[in-house]
């Protein structure tokens, strides 16, 4: 099973648990249904921001290769101040996209890890 699949298949378990349909999980975060069926099917890379909504919908992290993709904690305790970090899992020798940036991780020589990132600088309108 890829990392994808394995994504897609703790997603799909944990819509179901709360009884929504990949149509509602679709309209709650912006993208059409077929979307949601390609991510739980694994045959979709979902970009980062749409996992970690989808997360919080969700409310419940998911754990990939032990890496957690999502929110730490949906409902931090209140009346105290919490760090609500979020955390990434990228393969090596892929490139990401993101809005205004790329990044490239490239394994080297064992454990050493070289890393690419473009960032754009945006025009203020």
């Amino acid at each position: 099973m890829t990392w994808q699949e394995e994504l897609g298949n703790q997603i799909k378990i944990r819509r179901m648990a709360l009884g929504l349909s990949q149509q509602q999980l679709a309209e709650t975060i912006g993208v059409k249904r077929q979307t949601i069926d390609n991510i739980e099917k694994g045959s979709a890379a979902a970009a980062v921001n749409k996992i970690t909504e989808i997360s919080k919908v969700l409310d419940q992290p998911f754990v990939v290769l032990g890496c957690r993709i999502g929110r730490e904690s949906q409902n931090p305790p209140t009346g105290a101040l919490s760090v609500v970090p979020l955390q990434l899992c990228l393969e090596f020798d892929c490139e990401y996209f993101f809005a205004s940036s790329s990044l490239k991780l490239t394994r080297t020589n064992g454990d050493d890890v070289e890393m690419h990132a473009i960032f754009s600088k945006r025009q203020s309108a």
